[in-house]
């Protein structure tokens, strides 16, 4: 609509219209965030593009606003839609994330998690976002209610481990080639967490550095570890 005013008169302009319903208008942060990138990852699909948001300083994000944002991306994840956010922010981001990703969910279902069992699992899942839907589903099946103790998170650390042992790592495992598995042996043969010293494995194997370093990872010199990989 274009609205022209003569010249020489002064006034005010003023253009009003219904609103029209659709999605991100429901007043719920959760549901809105959801919605509106939903709608952009759909249009983008059909432009066939894709979409990356970058945010900084994310650690001012209030709590809800966290969630809501969680909430969102793992809806277009769901959907497969090409929407990607990068993410910025302290060192307490990670951690404060991960609670939520576990929290959240179980709020919404009338339950809750024990302190000490939420960082339970936080810190056996290093915060891995695939790692923490595993553990936080088994702890949900294997939990009575309305709480999620420290007793269930034990229950579920075995059952999200097989789990993980059966289907995220043996698909690794079985694409790797027969060097790359003698590498992985002499690793974890060398005990510990890691990383491990690149000389080490080698040694462990009864070889020189030079002979295995076309089997370890590419940009891995002085040390080497292992890094989960989304399925």
């Amino acid at each position: 609509m274009r609205v022209r005013v003569p010249a020489g008169e002064v006034g005010t302009v003023m253009l009003d219209f219904e609103p029209q319903p659709g999605r991100a208008d429901s007043g719920q942060l959760d549901t809105d965030i959801g919605g509106l990138l939903t709608e952009l990852g759909e249009t983008a699909r059909v432009a066939g593009t894709g979409v990356l948001i970058t945010l900084d300083e994310l650690q001012y994000l209030r709590r809800d606003e966290l969630s809501a944002l969680i909430v969102g991306l793992h809806r277009i994840s769901q959907l497969g839609l090409p929407v990607l956010v990068a993410g910025a922010g302290l060192p307490s981001l990670p951690g404060l994330a991960a609670r939520q990703a576990l929290v959240q969910p179980v709020l919404e279902e009338g339950a809750g998690w024990a302190n000490q069992a939420v960082e339970r699992v936080i810190v056996d899942t290093q915060g891995y976002p695939y790692f923490l839907q595993e553990f936080g589903k088994q702890a949900w099946n294997v939990a009575e209610g309305p709480e999620i103790g420290t007793a269930d998170v034990e229950a579920a650390v075995i059952l999200a481990a097989d789990d993980l042992d059966r289907g995220f790592f043996r698909a690794r495992i079985d694409k790797t080639t027969d060097a790359e598995r003698e590498y992985l042996r002499a690793m974890a043969a060398l005990g510990g967490p890691g990383p491990y010293k690149s000389g080490d494995v080698s040694r462990r194997m009864g070889k020189k550095t030079t002979q295995t370093g076309p089997v370890r990872p590419p940009g891995t010199r002085g040390s080497v570890g292992w890094r989960p990989q989304h399925p």
